[in-house]
């Protein structure tokens, strides 16, 4: 077993400043955006605030919509918890809460970069990972990718360590696993097929002995059974709540029933099986992922494989058109793609598992970027974010690699300066190395940190604040009106206020997203009998949705009784017009 070396003291007070100072830049680029509005942009944050509400007050943790299938619920599970032992409002909870996942993954990435690539790798692996626009874009608004950015660092941390024969980090990795599988169960995919292609370029490539220790039998049959079991589970749909796992969120039928999920539980636990109780079935593994140092020539050969491979697959896609709205010049800015390509095609001269695995996650992430496979209008931009870690590894594995150059070549200074000392004295030179292997870091984090954050993606596309700070209010309001009456329904023609609303009442069921209701008195009329018997009051609610979305809808009955004025929000007074209208039965002289 290869011991890490002990960095001096000095240098590692120096990277945990550095680490929490890049955590501060993270956290103040994250809180920039929601400070800004009071508006939570997007819309799966409501979404989980509509079913953290229903949790709360029933238990129950059904659909938001009719006919509709299970949200995976870990998300609003975290944060019904986080409410009910913090007493936090859910809403101020969810508008900035991003921000502090936003810092438990930049220290997550500092570590995983530190323990296993060195301090300069996790100092510009943190930096990288607080700025890149693209994870402080996804990281402003609560949703499950805001979790896996978070959690995804310590998961890798544990799973490495894992690889090594350390089974005590199963401790991490097997919460940290199911959790995330029942946050956001394909992210069980992107684990899978990265991890094919860690073990094949681990076994082509391999890295030096000397330096690392090779792979445990045991410790890959585990995270193996991680991965492979996660992925049967999702098959099955218990990583969405028992609903449909990711097969459905990528549209993919499977009409084999259970066999499939139970055939790649099975198959995942068989290495684990030969580990355990015929080891030596799987000793070649140690010995073929711990190498011999490769020649220069032959380093040399593997990159411009490497070379080879990234060229074929981006050319195409570059000429012909990234898919709709990925742009890397905004989203991750062209420098950290340039030097994460560079790591990736360099990857066998500073070989390492955390360099094979930053390549690994690249191959398991970009063509999903560059293409549209799955023809797709949300996946190719959404996964940038996952991209984005492989970029934050390979960037910092790069940092590692120059500042073990640098150091290298100050060893290499203090023995010449020996030899010529008539003491032999290297003890200037040796305090100046522990300053100089710091300045690859420092340079590559200044190479592209103002190019960055000068490219922060402007949030100006219309889904991304669905209402305005006047409109909010307006919404607010009507939700205040609707708890306080526990009877009274309200009707909306855009699922877009249905969605907002029934994360603002306390019982999401009296918030109904009914398009038709503007269309037919056939679906009217009974509504209107059902509550005028309970003596409740209904509500309806005109929105610029509904007239963008159903410009054909009707809304003339509301002219006629029983229908009464309620309010009207965001007037403009100068045109007579409003940009939200409510109308009411005035049940009860409501």
């Amino acid at each position: 077993m290869v011991a890490p070396r002990n960095p001096h003291p000095v240098a590692l007070a120096a990277a945990v400043v550095a680490i929490l100072a890049a955590m501060a830049v993270g956290v103040f680029l994250r809180l920039h955006d929601p400070l800004s509005s009071s508006v939570v942009p997007a819309e799966d944050p409501y979404t989980h605030m509509a079913l953290t509400r229903e949790h709360l007050r029933d238990g129950s943790m059904d659909p938001l919509y009719e006919g509709s299938t299970m949200y995976p619920p870990g998300l609003h599970a975290l944060l019904g918890i986080i409410v009910v032992f913090t007493g936090q409002d859910l809403y101020e909870v969810t508008r900035v809460g991003g921000a502090v996942l936003g810092a438990i993954g930049v220290l997550g990435m500092g570590l995983l970069l530190s323990r296993n690539a060195g301090l300069a790798a996790g100092f510009v692996g943190a930096l990288t990972y607080a700025i890149l626009p693209e994870l402080v874009f996804r990281s402003t608004m609560m949703s499950p990718t805001a979790v896996d950015l978070a959690l995804v660092p310590y998961l890798l941390l544990c799973l490495l360590e894992v690889m090594r024969g350390r089974l005590g980090w199963l401790a991490g990795a097997v919460p940290l696993a199911a959790y995330l599988l029942f946050a956001h169960p394909w992210l069980f995919g992107v684990l899978a097929v990265a991890g094919a292609a860690f073990l094949l370029l681990t076994l082509a490539i391999g890295w030096p002995a000397r330096r690392e220790q090779g792979v445990s039998p045991v410790g890959f049959a585990a995270t193996f059974a991680i991965i492979g079991v996660g992925i049967g589970l999702a098959l099955t749909g218990c990583g969405g709540g028992c609903g449909p796992g990711f097969d459905a969120l990528l549209d993919l039928p499977l009409q084999t029933g259970g066999a499939v999920p139970a055939l790649i539980i099975a198959v995942s636990l068989v290495p684990l099986a030969l580990a355990l109780f015929a080891p030596r079935s799987l000793a070649w593994l140690t010995k073929a992922t711990g190498r011999k140092h490769h020649p220069w020539w032959l380093n040399a050969a593997f990159a411009a494989v490497l070379l080879g491979a990234l060229v074929m697959v981006s050319r195409p896609a570059f000429a012909n058109g990234l898919p709709q709205q990925v742009d890397f010049g905004v989203m991750t800015g062209r420098t950290v793609l340039l030097l994460a390509a560079a790591a990736f095609v360099l990857l066998p001269f500073h070989a390492k598992p955390v360099s094979h695995l930053a390549a690994a996650l690249a191959v398991a992430t970009y063509p999903f970027v560059i293409y549209n496979p799955l023809d797709s209008e949300f996946w190719p931009h959404r996964t940038v974010a996952y991209l984005c870690i492989a970029l934050t590894l390979l960037v910092g594995t790069l940092a590692g690699a120059a500042a073990n150059l640098g150091s290298w070549l100050v060893d290499r200074a203090a023995a010449w300066r020996a030899k010529r000392s008539p003491r032999g004295d290297k003890d200037p030179v040796v305090r100046a190395r522990r300053v100089l292997v710091a300045v690859p870091a420092l340079l590559v984090a200044l190479a592209f940190g103002s190019h960055v954050y000068a490219q922060t993606p402007d949030p100006g596309y219309s889904w991304y604040r669905m209402y305005t700070e006047c409109e909010m209010d307006g919404l607010r309001d009507v939700a205040d009106q609707l708890n306080a009456e526990p009877d009274a329904i309200i009707v909306t023609g855009s699922w877009q206020a249905k969605l907002v609303l029934a994360a603002l009442v306390d019982d999401a069921s009296r918030v109904w997203y009914k398009a038709g209701y503007y269309y037919s008195e056939d679906q009217r009329a009974p509504m209107l009998r059902g509550q005028s018997v309970k003596g409740a009051d209904t509500y309806v609610l005109v929105d610029k949705w509904l007239r963008d979305e159903h410009p054909d809808a009707d809304t003339t009955f509301l002219e006629s009784q029983p229908w009464q004025p309620y309010k009207t929000y965001c007037s403009d007074n100068a045109l007579g017009n409003a940009k939200l209208r409510v109308w009411h039965t005035g049940v009860d002289g409501q």
